[in-house]
């Protein structure tokens, strides 16, 4: 969303837009839950726009690759603090639905050798 300029149109709708152009829709997803845009139109469930975007992909049925990281990775602990109060009930229902549907493998971060991902993803239809 950094690239997009000044424009007319609300980022929830550029987003999606860009999605439904793709040929393949490529998401990273750790344990946070991401921007909700206050659109009471285009996002009545209040959902966040990464979500949005996968749930466009699997619309449209294009492929989905999802590198999602491992619940073993270390993060903050003000991170998993914030997830617990504001969004466990919608990142929970989100994950399961990308285990279940796409994700064929985990990410478990970069490895402290040598900083690069260690994981292999696969790419589902």
């Amino acid at each position: 969303m950094d690239a997009y300029v000044a424009e007319g149109q609300k980022p929830l709708q550029a987003c999606l837009r860009d999605v439904a152009s793709c040929d393949i829709y490529i998401g990273i997803f750790a344990w946070r839950y991401g921007f909700i845009p206050d659109d009471e139109k285009n996002n009545p469930n209040n959902l966040a726009i990464t979500e949005l975007e996968y749930g466009k992909a699997k619309e449209i049925g294009i492929p989905c690759l999802i590198f999602l990281l491992d619940d073993g990775v270390y993060m903050p602990l003000f991170v998993n603090f914030y997830l617990l109060i504001n969004h466990l009930g919608k990142i929970l229902p989100l994950l399961g639905d990308i285990v279940h549907n796409c994700l064929t493998s985990f990410s478990e971060g970069a490895s402290n050798e040598s900083q690069s991902s260690t994981s292999k993803f696969f790419i589902s239809s």
